[in-house]
């Protein structure tokens, strides 16, 4: 009986112990299979991510590690997503070795320089964040960072980083449809990018046109070349490697997009003259002189015909003279010098087209064009304060539109 007792006493007693450890996993369950002990340190928070980056075998475990109160609602799928996202961000840099929790300096450092190139507030749209800095064995610049939200238990930033997964997959898509040459779907990107009158629906096409244009003759670097440098919930930005700069030298060329609560703007500045060619001016549909020619009287009256009148005075600064020969709506101005027979040879310092008629920039631009049609020949002028640098053998040349209070051009200079 004494024995019949006993065993009676140590099967209920493992049918409780049974109990309580399947209502414990079935509480886990109920919680989104997270524990429920007390709350972890931010230290041990910014640990666990750090590590999610760095062992991608790991991250389920790392995950269910972290209580559901510093969630802040982020699930699985979207740790796993966020976390993948930083950890291309470090390919190439080496093993990862520590992190750190930035002091107020330095974060207020980066969320300054954020908020600026963002145009928005990043303390006002994640506030009471503190960033975490992933340290490699590298010394890399490029820096990678997460944010972790501050309260008297420190959590994941949900909002912060759905906003950086959508900011990702959105740049992803943008050059997914440039390398595929989708000009359409491209107009649906730009579009919320140029929403001012002036940029009419064959500017915004022309953008497209050129976007896809210039990636297929100068960017040598795959989709796959791709390279996340900079993450951030409202500013993500990616490199390219392998650029042509037109002038058979290679170059980083850089993408961003700004995520403004769900709206997205790309920010993928194109070179307006990318074969760096010297621009001319046209009579009619002739090509005649350009900024930095050298020339004679003779030279010039055979290309443009005769001037209604030259001036010229001494140049104090060169000691030279600055001759100016006007014709109707145009003028040229030369550094010239006179020989002993008063003739004079000058280089041309510039050209100055400030009436409609005949002339016109490389047969297309003119005075009297409104910017919109301005930017259907230069689509992306607009970037550059409307005007067109390039260099040739002695330096740096220029062409500026300068534009009225409705956009039309008044005047165009060549120098």
């Amino acid at each position: 009986m004494t024995r019949a007792r006993k065993s009676i006493a140590v099967i209920i007693t493992a049918m409780i112990t049974s109990l309580m450890l399947t209502s414990c996993s079935f509480v886990k369950i109920l919680n989104n299979g997270q524990p429920l002990e007390q709350s972890i340190s931010e230290h041990e928070l910014a640990r666990l991510l750090t590590f999610s980056i760095k062992k991608p075998g790991n991250v389920a475990s790392y995950f269910s590690s972290i209580p559901a109160s510093q969630l802040d609602s982020v699930s699985y799928s979207t740790f796993a997503e966020y976390t993948t996202i930083l950890r291309n961000m470090s390919k190439g840099r080496g093993d990862i070795t520590a992190f750190r929790i930035l002091g107020d300096k330095d974060r207020n450092k980066i969320v300054d320089e954020v908020s600026k190139n963002s145009g928005i507030d990043v303390n006002e749209v994640y506030p009471d964040e503190d960033i975490v800095e992933i340290i490699y064995d590298d010394d890399s610049e490029q820096n990678v960072y997460f944010p972790l939200k501050r309260g008297e238990n420190a959590s994941l930033d949900g909002k912060a980083m759905a906003d950086t997964i959508a900011s990702y997959n959105y740049i992803f898509h943008y050059m997914n449809m440039v390398y595929h040459s989708n000009s359409k779907a491209l107009v649906s990107i730009l579009e919320p990018v140029y929403s001012d009158d002036i940029y009419i629906d064959s500017v915004i096409r022309n953008k497209a046109d050129h976007i896809i244009d210039y990636y297929s003759e100068y960017v040598t670097s795959g989709y796959d070349d791709i390279k996340v440098s900079f993450v951030s919930p409202c500013l993500l930005k990616i490199s390219l490697p392998k650029v042509d700069n037109g002038k058979g030298k290679k170059y980083s060329k850089e993408v961003s997009i700004i995520n403004r609560n769900g709206e997205f703007l790309i920010e993928d500045k194109m070179p307006v003259n990318p074969t760096n060619e010297k621009l001319y001016l046209y009579k009619g549909d002739k090509k005649t002189v350009t900024a930095g020619d050298v020339l004679s009287p003779d030279d010039v009256r055979s290309r443009l015909g005769e001037p209604l009148f030259t001036v010229s005075r001494p140049n104090e600064k060169t000691g030279m003279d600055r001759i100016v020969m006007c014709y109707n709506g145009m003028d040229l101005a030369f550094e010239a010098a006179y020989d002993e027979s008063g003739n004079w040879t000058g280089s041309l310092y510039s050209i100055r087209i400030f009436g409609q008629g005949d002339y016109k920039v490389d047969n297309g631009a003119s005075v009297g064009m409104n910017i919109s049609e301005l930017m259907v020949i230069y689509p992306f002028i607009d970037d550059y304060d409307y005007m067109i640098e390039y260099e040739d053998e002695n330096g740096k040349r220029s062409v500026s539109f300068e534009r009225d209070d409705f956009g039309n051009i008044v005047s165009i200079i060549m120098k």
